[in-house]
């Protein structure tokens, strides 16, 4: 079975890469603050953050 790929727009990858370093390059707050921006069914992982 395929995984989907999920497509994220400019201002999410922007969004991303600024919690990233504003906190403090840890994955696991990146998303949970990105969670908390953009719902509980985003697809985001951190394999995807790092």
């Amino acid at each position: 079975m395929a995984s989907a790929k999920t497509v994220y727009t400019t201002e999410e990858r922007i969004d991303l890469i600024e919690l990233y370093i504003e906190n403090g390059r840890s994955a696991a707050a990146t998303l949970r603050k990105f969670k908390a921006k953009y719902g509980p069914n985003v697809t985001l992982t951190i394999s995807t953050i790092t």
